[in-house]
């Protein structure tokens, strides 16, 4: 505004730019990953339920109700969130404070000035767990509710 102008400012602002489409675009990156992973668990959830048909009919004649079928297999969905919530928050803390050692080491002391690289908030890893147990809610609830809708008299005139 008052006629000053730096040397390479204009290809400072382009940079500048640049990197904010890729900061935006790697914001997407999570989601991108969170929806397969909703899909390649509801698929899976789905092959199971069909494999196991004739046992989801043999419960359901025995008395099992639609809401303890539809139990069963989002418990099973659970389990799986569980575990890969416990095995990914490790390997990622795991990751994240190797390479911040890594780096510290590379690093010059006076551009660090005692800063720390790696400090995840906790909020964080509760937002992370937030978001597992969602997606699997989500990605579990379809094929729960189609093992809980299965009619024994059908399932068992079919053939094995």
């Amino acid at each position: 505004g008052m006629g000053l102008s730096a040397p390479r400012q204009e290809m400072a602002g382009r940079v500048t730019s640049v990197a904010d489409l890729l900061k935006f675009f790697a914001s997407l990156l999570p989601l991108a990953v969170l929806s397969v992973t909703a899909v390649a668990l509801t698929a899976i959830l789905e092959l199971q339920v069909s494999k196991e048909r004739q046992i989801i009919a043999l419960y359901r004649a025995l008395g099992a109700t639609k809401l303890q079928i539809t139990t069963i297999y989002l418990m099973r969905a659970f389990t799986v969130a569980l575990i890969s919530l416990i095995f990914g928050t490790v390997a990622a803390y795991i990751c994240g404070f190797g390479i911040a050692q890594y780096l510290s080491v590379r690093i010059p002391e006076e551009i660090l000035r005692g800063a720390t690289l790696f400090a995840p908030p906790l909020s964080s890893m509760g937002l992370a767990a937030l978001f597992c147990f969602l997606l699997t809610t989500v990605a579990g609830w379809y094929p729960a509710r189609k093992a809980a809708l299965c009619d024994p008299a059908k399932v068992f005139r079919e053939p094995a």
